[in-house]
């Protein structure tokens, strides 16, 4: 698990970040993780596995941030730490689905926010309901840092899955 956050430099025009991370383990042994515009960071979340999606959530989330999942998706509720998101909707996802994903459309970059839409795609397997259900995703950034995650969801198709419909 990475703790500290050690360097953070912004270059030229384009944003760039490099923040140096240590193991908890180890903090001589450094590893660097390049994260460049806020744009950057939040496509390296939807295209990289699962270690690399907390390994990038970790270094950008700011200290304090609010992840909410949208009402009436089973997982709703607003989060303030990643062990609340970890076992409240990341856990649940992992055990509850088969083939969850998230397969995105578009990115939208306004800076200090960008907008992700796309498809979540998966199995219940409680019921076999198969899930498609268009999501629209709002991350926030203040000084670089992730500080607020809104989920947008067809809750109907989510549902629709779960009661094998």
């Amino acid at each position: 698990m990475f703790l500290g956050i050690l360097t953070e430099f912004w270059g030229d025009s384009a944003k760039r970040r490099k923040i140096c991370v240590f193991p908890s383990h180890n903090q001589r042994a450094r590893k660097e993780i390049d994260l460049k515009t806020n744009l950057e960071v939040i496509k390296g979340i939807y295209n990289g596995g699962p270690e690399q999606i907390a390994r990038i959530l970790q270094s950008a989330l700011a200290p304090q941030f609010e992840w909410t999942e949208a009402a009436g998706f089973p997982y709703a509720g607003t989060y303030h730490s990643m062990e609340e998101v970890g076992k409240n909707v990341f856990a649940r996802l992992a055990t509850e689905w088969d083939g969850y994903r998230a397969v995105t459309d578009n990115f939208y970059d306004a800076g200090d926010t960008i907008v992700v839409t796309g498809r979540y795609l998966g199995t219940y397997k409680k019921s076999g309901g198969v899930m498609d259900a268009v999501f629209a995703h709002i991350w926030n950034f203040k000084d670089g840092k992730i500080v607020k995650y809104t989920q947008n969801v067809d809750t109907k198709k989510v549902w629709d899955a779960i009661e094998g419909k």
